[in-house]
């Protein structure tokens, strides 16, 4: 394990089912619209043409790592012990990446 993981250990505790994007496996979410998409792509989505999360620039930390690099910050969503959805909007990344896909972010030597 890499002092990534342990961070993103260190930042799941307790949550289960993570998923990024406002289509999330978890289940329904009450901030995300019916369809399952945030709402500011409701109607991408009547339409046939929804374009998925394309993220935000912010300085805020990851809720998942604690990154406070600056870069895009994703939806995600994750059960707790009550198995009750909640919604963040501030996942990095290097855990949009990890999480979906395992591919753990290269260290950077000085």
């Amino acid at each position: 394990m890499s002092n990534y993981t342990d961070a993103v250990e260190r930042g799941l505790e307790g949550m289960h089912a993570v998923s990024f994007g406002p289509i999330c496996e978890a289940g329904h979410c009450a901030e995300c619209d019916d369809t399952g998409f945030s709402k500011p792509y409701q109607d991408d989505y009547t339409y046939g043409e929804y374009v998925g999360d394309e993220g935000g620039f912010s300085w805020s930390p990851c809720g998942i790592c604690g990154s406070s690099l600056g870069g895009d910050r994703y939806v995600w969503h994750w059960l707790d012990e009550n198995n009750e959805m909640n919604h963040e909007n501030d996942g990095c990344t290097d855990c949009l990446q990890y999480i979906s896909n395992g591919d753990e972010p290269e260290e950077i030597s000085e």
